[in-house]
């Protein structure tokens, strides 16, 4: 068992998996007021979920959890291919994580989750925990159709937490949720849930098709709280994204799109620049590794060069996978980057001096 205590001074612990070192590293917790927890290793036994659990129904200083076998965001463990918590363990942290107040941030990376009851249970969490701001449930690979039914669980936590809900972010990428799981979160988009608090939401990696395109499309038509949205390397076609895309056109507050690594081809591509030529917030775009080809690029390409009719576009990063397309579009492109940064530049206010 590892843990690692971050508070003002980085903090260390590397107990053996036995319980009075996980007790005695619980202990240091409390004693050191530590903000951040992580824990991750070998499966955690009853005792030690308890002895957790105890920790957290009182700990207020804790302002942020994170467990599991997250390899890729940090944690050098090796077993990052085998159940960590678990169901029946994140059902035993359910009552404690319901009654905490402190956590801000929770985290359950790459934990194997097998079946729906972990979203179940993590939708226990969220309806009765209304502190948390940011949820992520990165690279759980639920099993088969049941990740999303998971989703599902969890979005039906998150709304029945009503108005007083605080999530901001939501992160599940490389779940493999699908449609049913996209059509899921979709409600959480709607102008009347969550009061629009969500703004950053990530769901790359999930197998998501036309289908779960369409509903998030539609559900964009009506939100306006989401900044940030990332569906790379997912499946949708030119019907997914032309909804996805009829969603951007107006959408008051939306500064990051990330669509790359879906096959949708130059009707996709179409609806993409359609959708720059009315979107006046829209700052970030990804649109890379599509099947669009050259013909795609270049009708993106025109119009984010262009501005198109729209000269309030406010677009100042484009990531197209450079190398696909021409040496004299790549240079288009750099020509407009300039000419943004400098009409930036040259409209920007002068910030005020601190006063000393």
């Amino acid at each position: 068992m590892l843990l690692v205590l971050l508070t003002l001074t980085a903090l260390s612990l590397c107990p053996k998996n036995k319980l009075h070192d996980f007790e005695s590293s619980l202990a240091v917790i409390a004693e050191n007021k530590c903000q951040a927890l992580k824990i991750g290793g070998k499966k955690l036994a009853q005792s030690q979920l308890a002895a957790l659990s105890a920790v957290l129904v009182v700990n207020t200083a804790l302002t942020e959890l994170e467990m599991g076998n997250d390899h890729e965001k940090g944690f050098p463990w090796e077993h990052t291919n085998t159940e960590f918590l678990g169901e029946d363990g994140i059902a035993a942290l359910v009552p404690a994580l319901q009654q905490n107040r402190g956590i801000r941030t929770l985290k359950f990376g790459t934990n194997w989750f097998r079946t729906d009851m972990a979203g179940e249970s993590i939708g226990r969490i969220m309806q009765a925990n209304k502190a948390i701001t940011k949820l992520s449930i990165y690279g759980n690979h639920f099993k088969d159709e049941r990740a999303g039914a998971a989703i599902s669980g969890i979005v039906s936590g998150i709304l029945a937490g009503g108005e007083s809900s605080r999530l901001e972010e939501l992160h599940m990428q490389n779940n493999g949720i699908g449609d049913l799981g996209a059509t899921a979160v979709a409600k959480l988009l709607n102008k009347n849930k969550n009061k629009n608090r969500l703004k950053v939401l990530g769901m790359g990696s999930n197998a998501i098709g036309d289908a779960g395109g369409v509903a998030i499309g539609s559900a964009l038509q009506s939100n306006a709280g989401l900044t940030r949205l990332g569906l790379f390397r997912n499946k949708m076609s030119n019907t997914g994204v032309e909804a996805l895309a009829s969603g951007c056109e107006k959408h008051p507050t939306l500064q990051v799109l990330d669509v790359s690594g879906n096959p949708f081809g130059v009707p996709g591509a179409e609806a993409i620049a359609q959708m720059l030529h009315e979107n006046t917030v829209l700052q970030e775009l990804s649109t890379g590794r599509s099947e669009a080809g050259q013909q795609g690029l270049d009708v993106i390409a025109k119009a984010v060069t262009s501005g198109g009719s729209n000269s309030n576009s406010r677009l100042v990063a484009w990531d197209a996978v450079h190398e696909l397309y021409h040496e004299h579009d790549r240079k288009a492109v750099r020509d407009w980057l300039d000419e943004k940064k400098a009409r930036t530049a040259q409209t920007a206010k002068p910030k005020p001096r601190a006063e000393l």
